[in-house]
C-alpha cells in the first residue's frame, strides 16, 4: 500500500494510475512486499474496502475508497476530479483484476461524485475529500459493510499505530511500477503532528500526488488557511490532516483515498483517507522520515452527513 500526493494511490499518494495493462497482469497472487511492507488480506477482513476505477478524459485511473453507507463511498477528492460515466466500484473482493472471482464481489457504476468545495489540486491538498454515490444500493453482508467514523477521535488519531489498505503500487523495478492485484495491509506508527511538521522541511519537488504516474511534480507553496496550520518548509499542513508510515511501511501509487483506520473492542474507526506522500522512490521506502499524509475524515462529519443525506452520521 502507499500514499502519496493525493495518490490515486495506500494505501499512497502518487497519482491515481491507469489500469493495470497486460504487463502488471503476470504478478503473481503470492508476493506481498508492499502497500510497502504490506500482507495480503483475507476475503472479508475489510469489507469497507472499495477498488476505484475513474474514468477521465486522459483515460482509466484507480483509487481506494471506503464504503459509507449502501450508496456512498468516501474517498480522496483529487481521485475523482475529472469524474466521466463509466467509472465504477468494486466492494467484496481482494482479486482487483479478477473481482469476479470472488461469490460476494459486488461491482457498482458510479452515478456521480461530490467534491468538498474547498479542495484545491496542489500546495497541500487541503481538503482532499469527496464522496462518491452509486447508482444503485449494495448488499450489505459479512464482505461488504460500513466503515465507521468518530466525531472525536483525538484518542485514536493522534497517537499509536494505524492500519492501512490498498491495492497501489507495491514494487518499483527497472523503473517500472508495478501494482498489486492484491489487497494489502500493513499497520504503521501515527505520527505526531508537530514531528510531522519537522519532516516536511524539504525542497518542494520532492513532493507530488498520487494519483497519476504521468503528473508532473509540482510546487508549493505556503500559504494561510483560515483555519489553525503550520508553515511546513514549502507547504502548510493544517489540523485536518494526519501522517503515518515506518521504514519499509506505508501507501504508495495507487492507494490514494483509501483509509487509514484503527481497531477497537467496539469496531473498526477510520480515521484518515490516503492523500499525498512524498514523490522519489527511495523516499517512500523510508516513510518514517518523509511519511504520508492523509486527511482526518472526523473533521469532515458535517459534510461527510450533508452529502450522504444525512445516511452517515459520525459517532
Amino acid at each position: 500500500m502507499r500514499i502519496f500526493l493525493a495518490l490515486p494511490l495506500l494505501l499512497s499518494t502518487s497519482l491515481a494510475l491507469p489500469l493495470p495493462n497486460p504487463e502488471h497482469k503476470t504478478i503473481p497472487g503470492n508476493v506481498s512486499e508492499l502497500i510497502w511492507g504490506g500482507k495480503e488480506s483475507p476475503l472479508g477482513m475489510f469489507p469497507f474496502q472499495a477498488s476505484l476505477s475513474i474514468k477521465k478524459s486522459t483515460g482509466y485511473m484507480y483509487c481506494g475508497g471506503t464504503l459509507l453507507t449502501k450508496r456512498h463511498i468516501l474517498t480522496a477528492a483529487h481521485c475523482i476530479t475529472g469524474f466521466r460515466k463509466g467509472s465504477m466500484a468494486m466492494l467484496g473482493i481482494t482479486d482487483r483484476l479478477n473481482p469476479y472471482g470472488s461469490p460476494w464481489a459486488q461491482v457498482m457504476d458510479i452515478e456521480s461524485v461530490n467534491i468538498h468545495p474547498r479542495y484545491r489540486h496542489g500546495n497541500d491538498f487541503p481538503n482532499d475529500i469527496g464522496i462518491i454515490t452509486l447508482v444503485a444500493d449494495v448488499n450489505i453482508t459479512n464482505y461488504v459493510r460500513p466503515i465507521q467514523i468518530k466525531a472525536d477521535d483525538d484518542d485514536l488519531a493522534t497517537k499509536g499505530n494505524g492500519w492501512i489498505t490498498g491495492f497501489g503500487m507495491y514494487k518499483f523495478i527497472n523503473g517500472r511500477y508495478l501494482t498489486s492485484r492484491d489487497l494489502l495491509w500493513a499497520i504503521v506508527p501515527i505520527i505526531n503532528w508537530e514531528r510531522c511538521r519537522k519532516f516536511f522541511q524539504f525542497q518542494p519537488s520532492r513532493l507530488r500526488c498520487l494519483v497519476s504516474p504521468r503528473a508532473k511534480r509540482m510546487r508549493y507553496k505556503p500559504r494561510q488557511e483560515i483555519w489553525d496550520s503550520i508553515t511546513l518548509g514549502d507547504i502548510v499542513l493544517s489540523d485536518k490532516q494526519m501522517c503515518a508510515g515506518a521504514k519499509g511501511k506505508g501507501i504508495g501509487k495507487g492507494d490514494s483515498g483509501g483509509p487509514i483506520f484503527v481497531m477497537r473492542t467496539s469496531g473498526t474507526y477510520q480515521i484518515g483517507l490516503t492523500s499525498f506522500l512524498v514523490s522519489t522512490e527511495e523516499d517512500w521506502l523510508h516513510q518514517d522520515d518523509y511519511p504520508s499524509v492523509f486527511t482526518r475524515v472526523a473533521k469532515y462529519c458535517d459534510y461527510i452527513a450533508e452529502n450522504t443525506q444525512h445516511e452517515f452520521v459520525c459517532e
